[in-house]
């Protein structure tokens, strides 16, 4: 198990400078219901000047998320990183109002 989370970690890290498109699906339903209220919430609460940058800062996490579902033998993975993505991001879209 830890060279599967060791694993997955290294491809989050390697895929920062390739990102997927905000509105791609990721093939987990969990994780497409989450970025979906994110990008929603960022629209609304945060300030104009930086929805942008933040909606993009979701883009490697949602392509590493996207890569892993596509192989069932990896899609327990993306669920796992979707799982911790979602609990970061939520605590921290707290301060700005954001609840889901």
């Amino acid at each position: 198990m830890k060279i599967h989370i060791f694993a997955a970690s290294a491809i989050v890290a390697m895929t920062l400078a390739a990102g997927a498109r905000a509105g791609e699906p990721t093939g987990v339903a969990a994780c497409d219901d989450f970025f979906t209220k994110y990008e929603a919430c960022i629209k609304d609460k945060a300030p104009p000047a930086q929805q942008a940058q933040a909606i993009a800062a979701m883009d490697p996490m949602r392509k590493t998320i996207r890569d892993l579902a596509a192989d069932a033998g990896t899609k327990p993975q993306a669920d796992m990183i979707c799982t911790q993505i979602m609990t970061s991001v939520k605590a921290q879209s707290a301060t700005i109002g954001c609840s889901f």
